[in-house]
Formats: C-alpha cells, structure tokens, sequence
C-alpha cells in the first residue's frame, strides 16, 4: 500500500460531480500512510451552498428491518449504517462554496480511533476493533450526481464515503 499511496502523493487527482444542474469538485490535497495511521485531505468545492458529509459506514447494516414489538406489533425501522460521522452545512461566499474535509485513521490495541475534521467541525470517535485502511480512491474520471457517495477507502469491513448535497 505505500507505494500506492506514494504514487498517489506524486499523482494528485480531480473529479467532476454533476447534479441537477450543479457541478462539484473534489480534490485529493494530501494522503498520508504510516504504520497504524492515515490520514487523506480533499477539498469539495461546489456553486451555491452545500452540505458535506463524510461518514464511516457498514453497507451490511443498512436497509429496512423488520421488529417484533413487545405488544405483538411488527414495526420497521431503517437500518443504522453509520458508524461515525456527520453532515455540515457549508455556505456559499462569492457564488460557490468551499470546505476542505480531513480524516485521520490511527489503529491502537484498544481499536481504531476515527477523526474527521469538515469545514471547521471536528469529530472524534473510537471504533472497537483495529481496522486497518485499503482500497484508498484518489480518482474517479465520471460525474457524479448529488445523491451518490463517493467511496474514499475502505476502513475494515466498513466504506468510508463522502457525499455533498
């Protein structure tokens, strides 16, 4: 993986998100690979306001699920895939909009410490097990809509994905 993120550092990328009339611009800025850490920066930069979220999440958790209440009722609830994360909002200055969006993977004995910092808010959670980053994505040649989430690694079993609204 380090001469991938290597080649990364050397190659930095850009990609076009389109939406209804929209367009969106992710940069790769830094990527970063130690043993136990990671760390990648990307700048979203949009017309008009947006709203820029980053989220951990396990594909298998989401969905619709089915529950038994204690009275005899069945319910249904949606699943619950995001294990850390957020969504800010980011308003527009000038005609357009600009956030930089940084996450950082450090894996210690007690699990794997998440931190994301989105246009000045920062969040900070500890995930149980060590998980360790691969599948990192730095360029995607193809538009994409707003309502998609652009996967930026994988971090163990789970994605992590930026979207911007």
């Amino acid at each position: 993986m380090s001469s991938f993120v290597s080649k990364q550092l050397k190659e930095m990328s850009e990609l076009a998100i389109t939406s209804a009339g929209d367009k969106f611009y992710v940069t790769v800025l830094e990527v970063k690979s130690e043993p136990g850490h990671f760390m990648e920066r990307v700048r979203v930069r949009c017309d008009g306001d947006m709203k820029a979220s980053l989220w951990v999440t396990d594909l298998k958790a989401a969905g619709i699920f089915e529950i038994n209440r204690p009275d005899g009722k069945i319910i249904y609830r949606e699943g619950d895939p995001h294990k850390a994360g957020c969504m800010i909002p980011v308003h527009a200055s000038g005609g357009f909009s600009e956030c930089n969006v940084v996450f950082k993977v450090t894996t210690t004995t007690n699990g794997t410490i998440w931190h994301e910092e989105i246009a000045g808010a920062t969040l900070d959670t500890t995930l149980g097990d060590s998980m360790t980053i691969s599948g990192v994505e730095t360029n995607w040649p193809d538009a994409y809509a707003s309502d998609m989430a652009i996967p930026l690694a994988n971090l163990g079993d789970y994605k992590i994905l930026l979207s911007v609204k």
